[in-house]
């Protein structure tokens, strides 16, 4: 007679429990998906903050090459002068990892840093 009363504690317990254990992983999912949701919105976020940098980084880099262009020390790329200049004005300005001047071509005729092989950039 024990058992059966034993039984039908525990059944209610177990059925007392239940809105207690949904609610429990409701609120759980939801959690989930809140973190989920923000960080979607820390990407975005983040990628917008990267792609303004990235234009910005373009125009002053355009800016920047259409000063140099004018520059009377790059208007003779053969001239020794105009890798000395390119190696000083390198270290001032540290966004870029090397300067150099090109032929219509692609080939580097001047350069900041030296270079031991012949090098195109023309792609």
């Amino acid at each position: 007679m024990l058992k059966p009363l034993k039984y039908k504690l525990y059944t209610f317990i177990i059925i007392l429990s239940l809105p207690g254990v949904l609610l429990i992983a409701i609120n759980s999912v939801e959690q989930y998906q809140n973190r989920i949701k923000n960080y979607k919105q820390q990407a975005i976020l983040t990628s917008q903050k990267l792609s303004f940098r990235q234009i910005k980084l373009i125009e002053e880099t355009h800016s920047y090459l259409k000063y140099l262009a004018t520059v009377p020390e790059l208007q003779n790329p053969t001239s020794p002068i105009c890798g000395d200049f390119l190696k000083k004005i390198l270290k001032i300005n540290s966004t870029y990892t090397n300067l150099g001047v090109s032929n219509k071509d692609g080939d580097l005729l001047c350069n900041a840093l030296p270079l031991t092989d012949k090098i195109n950039v023309s792609d």
